[in-house]
């Protein structure tokens, strides 16, 4: 067998939380391999769906720093308006971005807009960043000072060593699965419904989060007049909303 592929940093996971990692490791530099199941050129990671992200503006800061935010401005909310109540108490609290000295509170965007940004500044090509894509993770085995993860890629299996192993590959991490790692769960026996759309109001860069017995209602600013809605309900109230024309 071949010697393994040698690394300082593995990532496995190649979603928002992964690409963002390996493009700041690769500024540094450090040797990164990041580890994709899905092919990049789909971009069909479930980080990547037309879900909406708000960011703070440190993260937006980051993501300049990284790069990327130059491919992502045109397609960015910004938020000057943020609006909390909660249902049957009195009262609300309103957060402006005049008031706060800053142009904005924070951004918004669908995570695919996110995705295709963070992947075409990955693809640039940089000595010390290497990317198996598609590839699948089939073993662990640590040792003292490193860790020997065996990938497959379709066509071979390719051994890595690293020094630092990344698990970013989500709620059902094989990584965390492979290690004996034991998580927590509380289930809230609640499901979110999504939608993007369209209001007969526009939104004027307000965001508004009203919370209920049943659970927080968002509504979130988007570009070309839209807003991203994230309903919380009872996990059988969310299946027949879903269902709703």
């Amino acid at each position: 067998m071949s010697a393994p592929l040698e690394t300082e940093v593995a990532i496995i996971g190649g979603g928002l939380v992964g690409s963002a990692l390996a493009l700041a490791l690769r500024r540094i530099p450090v040797r990164t391999t990041l580890i994709e199941a899905r092919d990049p050129r789909t971009l069909e990671q479930p980080s990547f769906d037309s879900r909406v992200t708000a960011l703070a503006n440190g993260s937006q800061r980051i993501l300049d720093r990284l790069g990327v935010w130059r491919a992502l401005a045109t397609e960015a909310q910004p938020i000057q308006t943020i609006h909390i109540s909660e249902q049957a108490r009195f009262g609300v609290a309103r957060i402006e971005a005049r008031e706060e000295g800053v142009s904005a509170l924070g951004y918004t965007l669908e995570n695919r807009v996110l995705g295709e940004a963070l992947w075409a500044e990955l693809g640039r090509r940089d000595e010390s960043f290497e990317l198996l894509a598609p590839a699948t993770l089939r073993r662990l085995e640590t040792g003292p000072d490193s860790i020997l993860a065996e990938v497959d890629d379709g066509e071979t299996r390719v051994r890595i060593r690293a020094r630092v192993l990344i698990a970013a590959d989500g709620a059902q991490s094989a990584v965390r699965r492979a290690l004996g790692i034991r998580a927590r769960e509380d289930d809230y026996a609640q499901q979110a419904v999504i939608v993007n759309c369209t209001t007969q109001a526009p939104h004027e860069a307000r965001a508004f989060e009203r919370f209920t017995p049943r659970g927080p209602l968002a509504v979130l600013p988007l570009t070309r007049g839209r807003v991203g809605i994230v309903w919380t309900q009872a996990a059988a109230e969310a299946e027949r909303v879903g269902t709703l024309a």
